[in-house]
């Protein structure tokens, strides 16, 4: 048995794999962006990465972002959660982030989508820091979590 977000962990010929749901993808996107254009970064990102889409729990950016249909559809289309951050709850996420002047002058924080990876996965791991194409921006974060066999029985 393998518990892993990585559908490429095999130890054994034959191996049960559990995949926690723990992941979070953060996102940064203009104005106007099209689902079909967050996929066209995220789907082969979290292949490279060998995440499993059924480890996905959710999606986090901005809330000036909360009303950006490319981004809704996105999360509606795999059944995951979204959530979004007003931009003094980014700038408090703990951690070292990448940083756009650009980005800050716009939205008030200098990075969106490691911070609301961040803060999405309730403090986690930055597990792929900032990427982008075409106008969007993702980051990766993995919730910790604790598997206790001692309470199972």
């Amino acid at each position: 048995m393998a518990i892993t977000k990585n559908r490429n962990v095999k130890p054994f010929d034959l191996t049960v794999q559990l995949w926690p749901r723990n992941i979070y993808v953060g996102i940064g996107c203009r104005r106007g962006t099209t689902l079909e254009s967050i996929e066209t970064l995220v789907l082969p990102k979290l292949k490279e990465l060998g995440i499993d889409l059924r480890t996905i729990v959710g999606v986090a950016s901005v809330d000036l972002k909360k009303d950006e249909a490319g981004l809704l559809n996105f999360a509606a289309k795999y059944n995951w959660e979204i959530s979004f951050f007003a931009a003094e709850e980014l700038q408090n996420a703990a951690g070292e982030f990448s940083s756009s002047d650009f980005v800050k002058s716009v939205v008030g924080v200098s990075n969106v989508c490691e911070r609301s990876a961040v803060l999405a996965a309730n403090n986690g791991s930055i597990i792929s820091s900032k990427c982008s194409l075409n106008g969007v921006t993702l980051a990766v974060a993995e919730a910790d979590i604790v598997l206790d066999f001692e309470k199972l029985s």
